[in-house]
């Protein structure tokens, strides 16, 4: 299994983005929190069981959903990143393979805690 790491997380994000020679309308558009991310779907699915070994070493909480703000954490409540920005790339490559969504419409994220969307993952 692959550890959840900045370096990791980075690693498959930077992999998995498609590059300028490749075309928007052959990609998947993943709308993050303050950022989007055009992906070439053959490597989303070829990187997709590191994506989910990501997810799975976040809290449960997120399997009912829980708010972005907390996804620094892993199951261990150890804090793995203190950078949001790469927590965004957990949250745009989630989206991106479906195996995350957010819980309600961007336009009502004003409402939470924080302003921050709260996300679930898809049990696998």
């Amino acid at each position: 299994m692959i550890e959840l790491t900045p370096q990791n997380v980075e690693q498959i994000f930077m992999e998995c983005l498609l590059t300028a020679d490749e075309k928007k309308d052959q990609a998947i558009l993943s709308e993050g929190i303050l950022l989007k991310a055009f992906f070439k779907p053959e490597r989303l699915k070829y990187y997709e069981s590191e994506i989910q070994h990501f997810l799975d070493q976040l809290p449960d909480e997120f399997e009912e959903g829980w708010s972005f703000l907390n996804m620094c954490f892993d199951k261990n409540g150890d804090v793995w990143t203190g950078e949001h920005r790469i927590v965004e790339m957990v949250v745009l490559l989630g989206t991106a393979s479906g195996m995350l969504s957010y819980l309600i419409p961007r336009e009502q994220w004003s409402l939470l805690p924080g302003g921050m969307p709260y996300l679930i993952k898809k049990i696998t």
